[in-house]
């Protein structure tokens, strides 16, 4: 879904600079390579709309990787550690998470100043 939407928005060489992938650990691996992941918010970084969330659901792929699903981020509460995503497995939906839930690996930080 995350790269299907950079895509339909005409915002892929923001996302793996336009290579198409739909694996979110690969997705999380540039953000790394770039410099631009980041474990949990902190006072020089917060996550913004548009940024990714990354998580790990053990119904998620198989082969022991540490990420397996990828969100769009809509919004974030740096007071309660909230934020907000969309998705689109299986269907386009809304959600809400925090940023110490187990499940979440980090966040890659979309460059649009590119």
């Amino acid at each position: 879904y995350v790269w299907w939407s950079f895509r339909e928005a005409g915002l892929s060489e923001y996302l793996c600079d336009g290579e198409m992938t739909v694996y979110p650990q690969r997705q999380a691996a540039y953000f790394e390579w770039e410099g631009r992941f980041h474990e949990l918010p902190d006072d020089e970084w917060q996550p913004a709309p548009g940024d990714i969330a990354f998580f790990y659901y053990s119904d998620g792929f198989p082969g022991g990787e540490v990420i397996s699903h990828a969100e769009i981020v809509t919004s974030y509460d740096s007071e309660t550690g909230i934020f907000r995503t969309m998705s689109g497995n299986p269907e386009v939906d809304w959600h809400e998470h925090s940023v110490y839930a187990d499940d979440v690996r980090g966040f890659g930080d979309v460059d649009w100043e590119v």
